[in-house]
């Protein structure tokens, strides 16, 4: 039986500490980062089929990328959350496990 693994790298901690922590690390290229997309080290490591990937602005991965840094903002963060950006991937999350199931199924 092949697995799927659902991928929505999703990271939008408002919390100023938090942010501090992930700008140090980007600017230091993420050394003790072994997977910048915590997905795929799990395929990798356990040797799974594949992921469905949902696309996630880079500035709200757990590792964006240092052009994004601008972004990683508290208010930033907190638009995000007040404007339901967390409900809204959550959709689209849910939108492709349908998809992915009836396709499945057919």
């Amino acid at each position: 039986m092949g697995f799927k693994i659902l991928n929505g790298p999703l990271d939008p901690d408002k919390r100023e500490a938090y942010i501090v922590r992930k700008i140090d690390a980007c600017t230091r290229g993420y050394p003790n980062v072994p997977f910048r997309d915590p997905a795929q080290g799990m395929v990798r490591e356990l040797q799974l089929g594949e992921f469905m990937k949902t696309e996630v602005e880079p500035w709200l991965t757990p590792t964006p990328p240092p052009e994004m840094l601008f972004m990683l903002t508290v208010e930033n963060f907190v638009t995000f959350m007040d404007s339901n950006g967390c409900r809204d991937y959550s959709n689209t999350m849910k939108d492709h496990v349908r998809t992915a199931c009836f396709l499945r199924c057919r």
